[in-house]
């Protein structure tokens, strides 16, 4: 062995001293390979220095991956950086889910390393109550915030009425001279607006009930036929008042079982609303169809019809405001939430034909099997 080979041997020693020890940074001191004429030597040196690169190539992957660097790439074709391949990629991967997670994904799973995983789940899981329970919160608040406004503008209104028209009334009678023509006038506003208020407090007791899951279907064997002429019954009183044709000629027995309850409040609000958005001497008219598995009830004015950039929004209780109707009938916005709602908890659906200034056609189904 020459000196040059000695020097090679004691610079391989060194070199393998530097990878047991764990340096981080390792000088290759062999510079001519080729000069080393022992060819087991030479191939040995080759692949130490080979190895004594990859692995300093491997330590700075690692420092930066320590340091929370994701973008650095690892290195190719390098034996040492394998084992951290994977962990690169799953970190990078964790990184944008844990974004996600910041940015309200609650839909993550992670499953990076046992309990690490485990504990950044259970964060989602916690995560997503609480935001099921900030929305409910924000829900409340809404419905709260609604009812009070209903009770402290849409209520005062007709009770307003029906205090202003009582005194008139208490009054006439009190009169020496009563004049039968003005408490026939006074009683006809008494009774519209009872009427109006006892309509308003239904649909918002109606509504609260909807918002706390309070209601329950209540089936029973019914005649369908008979629920619609108790509510046209109900509603010409209104329908007079405005001189307008309510029209319902479907006779027959139409069996269904449903819940007689919820199917009269949706009767009630179209119907109300039919004879509340047509004009004096206007006609509104009710009809019942069917097929093999549904009922078809369509309620049709001659009206003040729909826009169509509010049709849209006709059946969102959270979103609609009532608009007077043509003579200047209130009302608190909920009777067609309440109806959707209804509707769709029998099973059926409620759809609208409008235009404006051409009347309205509300249609629901019902299913009569």
């Amino acid at each position: 062995m020459n000196g040059s080979e000695r020097d090679v041997i004691q610079n391989l020693t060194h070199i393998a001293d530097q990878l047991l020890s764990g340096k981080r940074k390792i000088k290759i001191g062999i510079e001519d390979i080729d000069g080393i004429e022992d060819e087991g030597l030479r191939v040995l040196t080759s692949k130490l220095v080979t190895m004594a690169e990859q692995y300093t190539e491997c330590s700075s992957f690692i420092v930066d991956l320590s340091s929370g660097k994701l973008c650095s790439e690892p290195p190719r074709m390098n034996a040492f950086a394998n084992p951290f391949k994977q962990l690169h990629s799953e970190l990078r991967h964790l990184t944008w889910q844990i974004q996600q997670i910041a940015d309200g994904d609650y839909d993550q799973r992670v499953s990076f390393l046992g309990d690490f995983s485990d504990a950044i789940n259970k964060m989602i899981v916690d995560l997503r109550e609480r935001r099921t329970l900030a929305e409910e919160l924000r829900e409340s608040n809404r419905t709260k915030d609604r009812i009070l406004s209903i009770i402290s503008h849409d209520l005062k209104s007709p009770f307003s009425a029906l205090l202003g028209t009582t005194n008139m009334l208490v009054h006439e009678v009190n009169n020496e001279n009563i004049n039968v023509d003005r408490i026939k006038k006074y009683s006809t506003i008494l009774n519209e607006a009872t009427s109006t208020t006892f309509n308003l407090l239904i649909n918002l007791l109606d509504w609260s009930r909807l918002q706390s899951n309070r209601i329950v279907i209540k089936p029973e064997k019914l005649n369908l036929n008979d629920i619609i002429l108790d509510n046209v019954n109900v509603a010409h009183t209104a329908a007079l008042h405005k001189n307008i044709t309510l029209k319902y000629t479907t006779p027959g027995d139409y069996p269904i079982v449903s819940d007689r309850a919820m199917i009269s409040t949706i009767l009630r609000n179209l119907i109300s609303n039919a004879i509340k958005y047509t004009s004096y001497n206007g006609t509104v008219e009710v009809s019942l169809n069917k097929n093999i598995s549904f009922y078809y009830v369509s309620i049709q004015d001659n009206g003040v019809g729909i826009p169509a950039d509010k049709i849209n929004l006709l059946f969102e209780s959270d979103t609609n405001q009532s608009t007077p109707g043509t003579a200047n009938e209130k009302g608190t916005g909920l009777g067609l939430g309440l109806c959707k709602e209804f509707i769709n908890k029998l099973g059926g659906d409620i759809w609208v034909e409008s235009s404006d200034g051409q009347g309205t056609k509300f249609s629901f189904s019902l299913d009569n099997l």
